[in-house]
């Protein structure tokens, strides 16, 4: 049973006219069911997909006048294939 669906791109979903068969697809799921949008832009169509087919539904949005926490910290970590994983799970 699905419990999770994750829609990327959602704003270019709808651009390159798929929205009747996002709606299908989501019509079909249990309506218990998490649904997650990602989407660079809200256009108008997304926000209706947004609005018709899911409830209690949350907006985080970021704005381009918005600014990352100056706490944020950023980091690299250069590994050879061979210790890829032991990268990972260290730094996890």
């Amino acid at each position: 049973m699905v419990q999770l669906v994750i829609y990327d791109e959602a704003d270019r979903i709808f651009e390159l006219g798929f929205a009747e068969q996002m709606d299908a697809i989501t019509q079909r799921m249990p309506k218990s069911r998490q649904s997650l949008l990602f989407s660079a832009t809200i256009s108008n169509s997304v926000r209706d997909f947004t609005m018709a087919g899911i409830k209690d539904y949350k907006m985080l949005q970021i704005d381009k006048d918005s600014r990352l926490s100056d706490d944020l910290k950023l980091n690299f970590y250069i590994s050879r294939s061979v210790e890829k994983q032991a990268a990972l799970l260290f730094v996890m």
